[in-house]
């Protein structure tokens, strides 16, 4: 089940739970470096991948290649065939799964979600992509085709635009948010789609790892006091604060990795064949 997005590029997800628990002696984090000690079947396992969306073949749009700074590091390298814009067209292009690398306690109120993505000399950013560490809530009661979780409302992707511009596309309930919320500076608000945050507040690099941190901060139950903050490299590009994600109590269940050029049609879809690079993955609680 796609929800239907004006995006060219859908990465990280963390993937909300209203049923997660963990012990005392849980994990607090989970990293995955490279790929150096895997196969390109074996990497799933440590990530704990409980359902792969797309592509149909996992090899089909996903290879474990030498890293295109250093060839000492293997990475995964992501493939999006010409003509590719949305996992439900043809050819299909990208690849999107669902994993679930720790178990995250139900009182887990900060949420934060590091990667690396590389794009290469000359990659073509068309209408614009997303380059995301974004999230959706998941209601584990409710069950699609019996694998797939419904999502609610997901707390905020990275994109690109032209250009390589980059920004935070929100998807949170419209109806809970402050009233003023669209009057502010650097937000722009869709009434078919979500909120647009800090459109142009950073560039993707290319030629570079761009290093990405999203650190989401849950709401208390029913109140307007939750944060997203986004780094690049080190540095903070943007903040949001007073956002409403949630008004029952549920905390993060995982990762929602998808990346594909997006939109409703053939103008958003990529004029060449075009590969993504990405490693350094950690996620943690708090």
């Amino acid at each position: 089940m796609y929800l239907k997005k004006i995006i060219l590029l859908y990465l990280l997800a963390v993937v909300f739970n209203k049923e997660s628990s963990a012990g005392a002696t849980a994990e607090t984090k989970w990293s995955y470096v490279d790929w150096n000690k895997d196969s390109a079947i074996s990497w799933g396992k440590k990530w704990k991948i409980d359902h792969w969306a797309y592509p149909k073949d996992h090899q089909q749009d996903v290879t474990i290649v030498n890293d295109p700074q250093y060839d000492t590091i293997k990475v995964m390298r992501v493939t999006y065939p010409k003509g590719s814009y949305n996992p439900s067209s043809s050819p299909v292009g990208g690849v999107g799964f669902y994993a679930k690398p720790i178990l995250i306690p139900k009182n887990a109120g900060i949420i934060k979600l590091t990667y690396q993505v590389y794009f290469p000399n000359a990659f073509e950013w068309k209408l614009g992509m997303a380059a995301s560490c974004q999230g959706y809530m998941e209601d584990t009661q409710a069950v699609v085709e019996e694998i797939m979780p419904v999502p609610v409302f997901p707390p905020g992707e990275l994109m690109w635009r032209k250009n390589g511009q980059g920004e935070l596309y929100a998807y949170i309930p419209k109806d809970k948010q402050s009233e003023s919320l669209c009057q502010q500076m650097n937000v722009i608000c869709n009434a078919e789609y979500g909120y647009s945050f800090g459109r142009g507040a950073f560039s993707w690099k290319t030629k570079a790892w761009n290093t990405i941190t999203q650190t989401i901060h849950l709401n208390t139950v029913g109140k307007r006091d939750g944060m997203v903050e986004l780094e690049l490299d080190g540095s903070t590009v943007y903040r949001m604060n007073s956002l409403l994600y949630r008004d029952f109590n549920f905390t993060a269940a995982g990762i929602d990795f998808e990346t594909f050029f997006g939109g409703s049609n053939s103008s958003w879809a990529t004029p060449k064949t075009q590969f993504t690079y990405f490693k350094g993955f950690e996620l943690s609680y708090y």
